[in-house]
């Protein structure tokens, strides 16, 4: 380990001697301006360094100046990285390398050109451009414009809006209600605290809300939403995505594709639309739609509401009192765990008990209602315990 000093618009080198080995550089920075740091490889007789590796940035009490907006587990911010400071003074900046790399190379620093010479209120324009960069806003409403490249943008406090553009990207909102758009690539994006938007764009990405009410789009692709915290909203859209609603009372759409929604905790309302579609409800008292497709929902825990919609679908209420709705033309269906406690809704079908009765058959271990709009099956039941008081009309 040396220590050295460097300059805003200069440059020097060093070098990494062994796996672990890492340097420091003195570099005095003004507050509520954005600087760019790049660290890349250079030739010499040791070898040039491969896989340079911005460690960290610290003030002169030798705390990171990013604080909890660093992941645990965060090992550095790669080759290049784009920030805003909020105090002026002597800053530290530790050079390293990823997969024990060692060699020579040469660490500049320069305003960043882009800056939109915000303040801790106004905020500041980052744009990372081509390669994998790093971004980290400050205090301030920023914009983080990743560009191509596999970026990671980090928006620490404020209200920020941040874009990864093309590459496999990483994004943290951070404190603040924040806007964040994956945009092409396979994506990971995180609300953090505050009521965040979160759109992941194309490729299969993955989205968390984390804390507060979170709006997430997964858009295209197969991917996985988290809504955490909070009473938030998540569109699955077009592929085979997954969505966990989490705590709170949650509305969770799977869109197109074979969807899986976990509503998880609170009053949830899950709807599959386009697909053959697995909807669990989970605790609470939860509202399943199955839509188009053949679906299988389960309530779960609580009093639940469950239509399977069109296609043939599996209905089962699980513990409460369930409602199992019908309405339109819907297939054959099939109820799994049909109870006194529960109710079959045909007021949609304009239908008397009597004329139920009439298309009510046993056959085996099953009781059959073979109506015009559809079939409905109830497993291990009975004809002889179906009477009027287990239907609406």
């Amino acid at each position: 380990e040396t220590a050295g000093t460097i300059e805003v618009g200069g440059s020097t080198s060093g070098e990494i001697g062994h796996a672990g080995d890492f340097d420091w550089f003195a570099v005095v920075l003004e507050a509520d301006k954005a600087y760019r740091i790049d660290l890349r490889g250079a030739s010499s007789d040791s070898g040039t360094l491969g896989n340079p590796n911005l460690q960290d940035i610290y003030g002169a009490d030798g705390t990171s100046i990013f604080g909890a907006t660093k992941k645990s587990g965060q090992t550095g911010y790669g080759d290049q990285l784009t920030f805003t400071t909020q105090t002026s003074g002597t800053f530290y900046i530790e050079a390293g390398a990823w997969k024990s790399s060692t060699g020579t190379y040469e660490v500049s620093i320069a305003e960043a050109a882009n800056s939109g010479g915000g303040s801790p209120t106004t905020g500041n324009l980052l744009v990372g451009g081509a390669g994998n960069d790093t971004l980290v806003g400050g205090v301030g409403d920023d914009m983080l414009d990743g560009g191509s490249g596999d970026d990671m943008l980090l928006g620490s406090a404020g209200n920020d809006t941040l874009r990864g553009r093309r590459g496999d990207d990483t994004l943290y909102g951070g404190d603040g209600h924040d806007t964040l758009y994956g945009g092409a690539g396979h994506d990971m994006l995180y609300g953090g605290a505050g009521h965040d938007m979160l759109d992941g764009g194309s490729g299969d990405d993955v989205l968390r809300g984390n804390k507060g009410n979170d709006t997430l789009h997964g858009r295209r692709g197969d991917d996985t939403l988290y809504g955490g915290a909070g009473d938030d909203t998540l569109y699955g859209g077009a592929g085979d995505d997954t969505l966990y609603g989490g705590a709170g009372h949650d509305l969770l759409d799977g869109g197109w594709g074979d969807d899986v929604l976990l509503g998880n905790e609170g009053n949830d309302t899950l709807r599959g639309r386009y697909g053959d579609d697995r909807l669990e409800g989970g605790s609470g008292h939860d509202t399943l739609i199955g839509g188009a497709g053949d679906d299988v929902l389960d309530g779960g825990l609580g009093n639940d509401w469950l239509a399977g919609g069109i296609g043939d679908d599996v209905l089962r209420g699980s513990g409460g009192s369930d409602k199992f709705v019908f309405s339109g033309l819907f297939g054959t269906d099939t109820i799994k765990d049909f109870t006194d406690d529960d109710l079959i809704d045909l007021s949609a079908l304009n239908m008397s008990f009597d004329e139920v009765m009439e298309n009510a058959r046993q056959d085996g271990s099953e009781v059959r209602l073979e109506l015009e709009s559809g079939t409905i099956v109830l497993e291990n039941f009975e004809l002889a315990d179906l009477d009027y008081t287990d239907f609406l009309f």
